[in-house]
This record gives structure tokens, sequence and C-alpha cells, in this order.
């Protein structure tokens, strides 16, 4: 999935012409695979998440941030594949709620997860999470807490900082868009 995920636009050019995803930019694919790249690939394989302090959490702000750009790229396409078009405002607002749908998706799979699948995501494992991280120093909190609380709470804590962060980077994109929408002025203006 990761591999596809690289790779979406490349695969997007076999789709026929008149497609959506032919309507992409050729920007949509650096952030596409620089997301993939930094979650994945940096994130889970070289285990970025517990080598490196708050990497989880900036990788939640600046993913959301370009799951913003990615909605605004979505709106972009639709509206040349149906030649009719709307106010940047609209588009940037839009864009928002498509990455709120993103993210919060990936809450919901992490949930999935760690409930039906025995996996944790959600850190409901406060000692396998310490392992995994080398010693609980580099286990990051967003809000420090009590000891004798830390492991009833920790999993919504990690949720609930990682939903703030989503929102901090969707409202930093969008007020980016709202500055330069770069699809509808100079000579990308859709």
């Amino acid at each position: 999935a990761n591999l596809v995920g690289m790779f979406s636009f490349e695969i997007f050019q076999l789709f026929p012409e008149k497609t959506l995803f032919r309507k992409f930019s050729s920007n949509f694919q650096n952030f596409t695979i620089m997301s993939f790249f930094l979650a994945s690939f940096g994130g889970a394989f070289l285990n970025f998440y517990y080598i490196i302090p708050m990497y989880d959490k900036v990788l939640h702000m600046v993913g959301c941030m370009v799951a913003v750009f990615m909605g605004y790229e979505l709106v972009c396409a639709m509206q040349l594949r149906d030649k009719c078009t709307c106010s940047p405002k609209i588009a940037a607002l839009t864009a928002v709620g498509i990455a709120f749908l993103f993210s919060t998706g990936w809450e919901i799979f992490e949930f999935v997860f760690d409930q039906w699948f025995g996996g944790d995501a959600q850190h409901w494992d406060l000692q396998k999470a310490i392992e995994e991280a080398g010693g609980m120093e580099n286990v990051f909190m967003l809000i420090p807490l009590e000891p004798e609380r830390l492991e009833a709470r920790f999993a919504i804590m990690d949720t609930m900082a990682d939903t703030i962060l989503n929102a901090v980077g969707a409202v930093l994109m969008y007020i980016i868009l709202k500055i330069h929408p770069y699809r509808h002025k100079g000579d990308n203006n859709i």
C-alpha cells in the first residue's frame, strides 16, 4: 500500500485522460511521496517515531497540512474535470474538511487495529510503548500526567494530542491557501 501511495501520481497516468485522477498537478506527486516516505519508511521502518523526539506529533501536524494541500488539489482537479470553478475560499475550506476526514479516518484505523487486530497504535499497552521507545524518556506526552494516572490515560492522551495537532496543521495550511491560492491565480489559474 505504501509503494502504491508513493507512486500514485504515475499510476493515475494510466487512467483515461478525462478522469479526475489525471487532473492532479505534479505537485501532488511530490507531497504524496514525501508523506508516505516520512510516515511509513521513516516512522515505522526506521523507528523514527521513537528515535526522534516528537516525530509522531510533528508528522501529525505536517501530515494534516499535506492533507489540506491534497484536498485542495482534489477540489481543483474536480473543477478542471467538470469545467466549472468555485471561489478559492470555498476550495480551501473544502480542503480542510477533506483533511479532517483523512485525519479522523486515521485515528479510527488506529482504534480498529488495536481493538480487533491486537495492535498497539494508540499505546494501550504503556509498557510495550516504553519498550519500543527504548525508555520512558523517549515517549512523548503532550500533557504531563501523574505517574499513577499515566497508564490509564496514556492512550487517550496520544489520540487527543494527534487530533489537536491535526487541527493545528489544517488551520495553518488553510491560512496559507487563503493568502496564496496558487491554483486560482497567475499561470496556474484553473
